[in-house]
């Protein structure tokens, strides 16, 4: 699954770069050659080098939606469970469904950050 991930997230313009291959390996993304990679790699959002307060949270699974419904600490909660992803995983159409699971993922993330903008925050 890893895989199709990086390969979506190459295809929307990120350099993904795997740093250390263990059993949670880490991988640097880079969106611009300007900016600094961001690290990557599986954590709970309580786990360093997350934020303890004063950050968003955004759930993608209908399973996390449920598990998460109070993230301590984060100024503002949103939802957006993406179900498609889930049931195109090995199927011939999984490329085509995890590109534009990516791209409606970009639209309503800018929205996300355009409505905290808009709230002053």
């Amino acid at each position: 699954m890893i895989s199709i991930v990086i390969q979506t997230l190459n295809n929307a313009g990120f350099q993904i770069l795997k740093t250390f291959d263990t059993s949670n390996p880490r991988y640097e993304a880079r969106y611009s050659t300007q900016a600094a990679p961001l690290v990557c790699f599986s954590k709970k959002y309580m786990d360093s080098p997350n934020p303890k307060n004063y950050f968003g949270a955004v759930t993608t699974c209908s399973e996390a939606d449920e598990a998460c419904t109070l993230v301590e600490g984060a100024d503002f909660r949103v939802s957006t469970p993406y179900k498609a992803v889930k049931f195109s995983a090995g199927k011939p159409e999984q490329t085509v469904v995890y590109n534009a699971c990516s791209r409606q993922m970009e639209v309503e993330i800018l929205y996300c950050f355009f409505l905290v903008k808009a709230a002053g925050n």
